[in-house]
């Protein structure tokens, strides 16, 4: 018997295993070699542990397993930065294999420039962003040179916008508001004025529109109109409304057409300031405000031809009253004369002279009575041409006078 070992433990060689595998080596016979990752490169001589942990990358007790997609180092004991896209990392530096949006850098701890951005900052900002500038993470501009609009000022101005970021208004000179999206000046002509492209001139007295090449409409007072819209300034000579083609409905005017024409007019129409076109008969004035006398033909406010026509009927119906009081008091008088008179032959004739001398007396007075309206009976006495004298009798509503024979 030699006493040689057919077989040694992992870890251990010689004829009697009697010699520890050297720094580099282990494992059954020391046949395997310690991992290159293993940090000093030496391991244990059995298990092949690594003696001191692994080189950057890798763990596991032999090394040999490399770091998952977000940690790195030794003994893979660190985690990738967040601004890694994926928080992904190189295992062994940690390098980022891609930044996130706006980042940029090995390690992607820089922000992008003014003029990039992206992933790694990788893209250009575009040149309609004003200087060129824009957000790092999207790309959206951070002002958009004049005439362009939009997050990526990619939408080119309204006409009735311009400047940066389309933020001006185009000025109410401009014809229909429309402006070059990049000066301002009125592109399709001026509104109310008369120099394009600036519009700072207004239009000259009676012109009115595009370019002020229009004309007031001459049926305007003093052919005045606003330089915009065309309207007439003051009510139309002719017209009723603000704008002269356009008439209020028949029968009214006034600038806003609610006023009613004067019903003397005929057939209710007016012009604008309410002047009647024609009276109706037995008017006259601009109103057809005044009536006409049918006798004299003059006119006079119909008002006022009420109260004469009034006063004129009170007068005549106050005399035909007295009249009748009169006859009926001298017929009493005449009746007692003639029963003192001892049945004279001479009676009856003085009593038919005396009848026909009343009726002659009273109708003259009527007459001048209603040719001067005053209630008052005259005597006829200048009329008669004989001597005969005249004595006074006295009646309690009027006084008259009686022949006496």
């Amino acid at each position: 018997m030699t006493g040689l070992c057919l077989k040694c433990k992992p870890g251990y060689l010689g004829d009697y295993c009697d010699k520890a595998c050297g720094d580099f080596f282990w494992g059954q016979n020391c046949s395997q070699w310690c991992s290159s990752y293993c940090q000093n490169k030496s391991c244990n001589n059995i298990n092949g542990e690594c003696y001191g942990g692994c080189s950057a990358g890798y763990t596991s007790p032999q090394c040999t397993q490399v770091c998952n997609a977000m940690t790195h180092g030794r003994n893979c004991s660190e985690t990738c930065s967040m601004n890694c896209t994926d928080q992904k990392c190189d295992p062994v530096s940690g390098k980022c294999y891609v930044c996130i949006p706006g980042l940029k850098g090995d390690f992607c701890d820089r922000i992008c420039n003014e003029t990039t951005y992206g992933q790694n900052c990788s893209q250009a900002c575009s040149r309609n962003c004003t200087d060129q500038k824009c957000d790092p993470v999207k790309g959206k501009c951070s002002q958009c040179v004049t005439g362009l609009t939009g997050d990526f000022c990619n939408q080119i101005c309204a006409k009735d916008k311009w400047g940066p970021d389309c933020q001006i208004n185009c000025r109410n000179n401009c014809f229909n508001l429309s402006c070059d999206r990049q000066t301002g000046k009125c592109d399709s002509g001026c509104d109310g004025f008369m120099d394009p492209p600036d519009c700072t001139v207004e239009c000259q007295s009676g012109q009115w529109g595009h370019n002020c090449s229009n004309e007031c409409d001459s049926r305007c007072k003093d052919k005045s109109c606003d330089r915009v819209t065309g309207l007439c300034v003051y009510v139309c000579d002719s017209h009723t409304n603000l704008s002269c083609p356009a008439d209020c409905p028949s029968g009214y005017h006034g600038s806003n057409c609610t006023l009613k024409c004067s019903s003397t007019c005929k057939n209710q129409l007016c012009n604008g300031l309410g002047y009647c076109i024609t009276c109706l008969p037995g008017h006259t004035g601009l109103y057809c405000e005044n009536g006409l006398n049918s006798e004299t033909g003059s006119s006079s406010l119909t008002f006022s031809s009420g109260v004469g026509i009034g006063v004129a009927v009170g007068a005549i119906v106050i005399i035909l009253v007295d009249v009748v009081v009169v006859i009926v008091c001298r017929t009493g008088i005449t009746t007692f004369r003639n029963r003192s008179n001892n049945d004279s032959p001479t009676a009856p004739q003085q009593r038919t002279y005396d009848s026909l001398k009343q009726m002659n007396e009273y109708s003259h007075s009527y007459e001048t009575s209603k040719s001067t309206s005053e209630v008052k009976v005259k005597s006829d006495k200048k009329h008669d041409q004989d001597d005969r004298k005249t004595e006074p009798y006295e009646n309690t509503s009027n006084t008259v006078y009686e022949t006496v024979g």
